[in-house]
């Protein structure tokens, strides 16, 4: 007789280890916590899975043959890769994990929350070691590839549908200047800001050649005056605390920096109106406890 395998399921094995070292349906369903006629339906179902020969019935119990003794020798094997998985998707505790992980962001975002995120990432998991790296044009091949764990773009970034994002942080577009600005101190109307210097954070990867706000200045069919365009969050705010110069950003960045603050922005449009911050792992990783773990632990920090 064939084997039928297709027939068979996990719990079987289970009564198969437990019948071969009981030698008794009813001491084996002991040992499982189930009833012995669920036991002895069991065991016609292993027989009828592995053959009527699997096991033989004594008069003080049941003698495993052969194949009965090897299946249940490999019972362990077979179940603990599996019993490894549900443990890694079971309660995470921070305390106990041991790993590397390796985080990789726009460089804006390290220069402004970096001091911040490395030191409560530390907390949150004080036994785990981290890698930090800039995004640029690999890094969602790499990510994809996993040498990346997570990662922190913005809206302006277009990412594959295998990264999962999730927003981290989110605020009303201002408008970043010097204190007592001429200008912005009076009005922000459009009419009045047209002609403003402008320092520009574009993207790591830009996928188009115009950033988000010059799209919106030639939507309004103004010329944006381009004063600075830098990766570089300290350099611009600096300028800004210097010059005339506006920047498009959040209230977070006005209060991290010295010099600047923060004024109402002119009206825009709904794709611009919201700056936020996204959170990202792989799909994949999507129904795992530490990524989620990760993704609330950063996002707490960002909204702190």
């Amino acid at each position: 007789m064939e084997p039928r395998l297709d027939e068979l399921n996990l719990n079987l094995m289970r009564l198969l280890k437990a019948l071969v070292e009981k030698k008794s349906t009813k001491l084996a369903a002991e040992q499982l916590g189930m009833s012995q006629a669920t036991a002895s339906r069991g065991l016609a179902s292993l027989k009828e899975v592995f053959g009527e020969m699997l096991f033989v019935r004594k008069a003080h119990g049941i003698e495993p043959s052969a194949m009965a003794i090897k299946l249940a020798a490999v019972v362990d094997d077979m179940l603990s890769p599996i019993q490894d998985v549900l443990e890694d998707f079971a309660e995470f505790s921070s305390d106990d994990f041991n790993g590397n992980i390796s985080i990789v962001a726009d460089s804006v975002y390290y220069e402004e929350q970096g001091a911040k995120l490395i030191s409560q990432l530390y907390k949150a998991l004080p036994n785990a070691s981290f890698s930090f790296f800039n995004w640029d044009e690999s890094s969602q091949e790499e990510m994809l590839s996993g040498k990346f764990d997570y990662c922190i773009v913005d809206n302006e970034m277009e990412l594959g549908q295998d990264i999962y994002l999730k927003p981290l942080f989110s605020e009303k577009t201002v408008l970043i200047a010097r204190e007592n600005h001429p200008i912005l101190s009076l009005s922000y109307d459009w009419d009045e800001i047209a002609d403003l210097p402008l320092v520009i954070l574009p993207p790591p990867v830009q996928n188009t050649p115009l950033t988000s706000i010059e799209v919106e200045y030639l939507r309004r069919d103004l010329t944006p005056h381009v004063l600075l365009r830098s990766y570089n969050i300290q350099a611009a705010c600096q300028l800004v605390s210097e010059t005339d110069a506006i920047m498009f950003s959040s209230i977070s960045t006005a209060n991290n920096f010295k010099g600047v603050t923060h004024y109402p922005a002119p009206p825009l449009s709904h794709q611009f109106n919201e700056f936020t911050i996204y959170g990202g792992y792989l799909q994949t990783n999507r129904n795992h406890p530490l990524y989620r773990y990760l993704h609330n632990t950063i996002s707490a920090i960002f909204n702190s």
